[in-house]
């Protein structure tokens, strides 16, 4: 609702344990976002709110993999088509049509949660939770976020105007970061690409039976360089149909120095000057310090869905993980712990509480 009212739009978000790992606002798709954001096919059914939809949960959306969703407008048969087909837990929206809440009635075998909400409902000023007896009230976040923030004396350092699009973006980012639980901030830089890929593995065919969320981390290891480090090159190979051909470290540089009005939104001040000046390069190389990290204990209160999760905390010198277990998918967790000699323990018990 946020989003809508500062940029007059329909908006939607992707939340994930209370934290939007997604947010957007319905602009559209170019030929290879439609692509990334894997609603290719319905180029021609896409409207205002399955668009903002389908950018929220392009973000990260591996983050966004079990998400609540929340529209700022009516949820429509294209939008509730586009949640058919991903995993997620519940949505909240002002109103659905009829068609649409029957697509969503048969998603999880008709336990899909599906909340109504009074988009002109004020929830009180002062927020209370009780812990053990003891009663903690503070003052909702009513923060306005709008144009006029990223005006005037507001700008301190500039060499160029601000366009409506940076702004635009730069709004999004903050709403978002607005309903961030605190110390739930992560980097942003892993969202450019959503919106810049590299076009051997946008037309990469993949084989029949290769999951969506699969398709993401493929992509995700093709950008980051990861294939034969986070992930083994045999599996990275036998995804595709043909396997495309990798970035080299001067193609990467050369990509990265082709992305421009990228906006970052921050929480809290930048201590040192070298925070601005990570955020303008293509990265710094911490591939040496990383790999003399060893016997390094990782604790997860959900079991690991893919085995590129255990291929990625190995590169951080991950030698010992405990998890709940109990996922679909056990085996070849196990198999890839074996693989790195890790020490894999299921508890089968779970910590989270809502």
């Amino acid at each position: 609702r946020d989003l809508k009212k500062a940029l007059g739009l329909p908006a939607a978000t992707s939340f994930k344990h209370v934290s939007p790992a997604g947010a957007a606002i319905a602009v559209p798709l170019n030929k290879e976002q439609l692509k990334l954001c894997m609603v290719e096919d319905l180029e021609n059914e896409l409207t205002p709110i399955s668009t903002a939809y389908a950018r929220a949960r392009g973000a990260d959306r591996m983050s966004s993999f079990g998400d609540f969703i929340a529209l700022s407008d009516t949820c429509d048969v294209t939008t509730a088509k586009i949640i058919s087909r991903e995993v997620s837990d519940g949505i909240i929206a002002p109103a659905f049509e009829p068609k649409a809440l029957e697509i969503l009635k048969k998603k999880k075998n008709g336990s899909y949660c599906v909340l109504q909400i009074d988009p002109n409902y004020e929830s009180q000023n002062l927020e209370t939770r009780t812990l053990f007896g003891l009663t903690l009230e503070q003052k909702k976040n009513d923060a306005l976020i709008d144009r006029k923030l990223f005006s005037g004396t507001n700008v301190v350092a500039t060499s160029k105007p601000l366009t409506e699009e940076a702004v635009r973006d730069l709004i999004v980012a903050t709403i978002a970061l607005k309903y961030c639980v605190t110390c739930a901030n992560r980097p942003l830089f892993r969202l450019l690409t959503t919106e810049a890929v590299d076009p051997r593995i946008t037309s990469a065919v993949f084989k029949k039976g290769v999951k969506r969320a699969e398709i993401s981390n493929y992509i995700d290891v093709f950008v980051n360089g990861s294939v034969g480090k986070e992930m083994d090159a045999n599996t990275w190979k036998n995804a595709f149909e043909s396997a495309p051909a990798l970035l080299t470290d001067s193609d990467r540089e050369e990509w990265i120095s082709k992305l421009n009005g990228v906006a970052l939104s921050s929480d809290a001040f930048f201590p040192f000057r070298d925070n601005i000046d990570r955020a303008r390069q293509s990265g710094s190389d911490r591939e040496e310090w990383i790999s003399k990290l060893n016997g390094v204990a990782l604790s997860s209160d959900a079991f690991f869905p893919f085995r590129d999760n255990i291929d990625r905390a190995r590169q951080s010198g991950v030698d010992y993980i405990v998890s709940p277990g109990g996922s679909t998918n056990d085996t070849s967790i196990v198999e890839a712990c074996n693989h790195h000699k890790i020490t894999l323990i299921h508890t089968g018990l779970r910590l989270f509480h809502h």
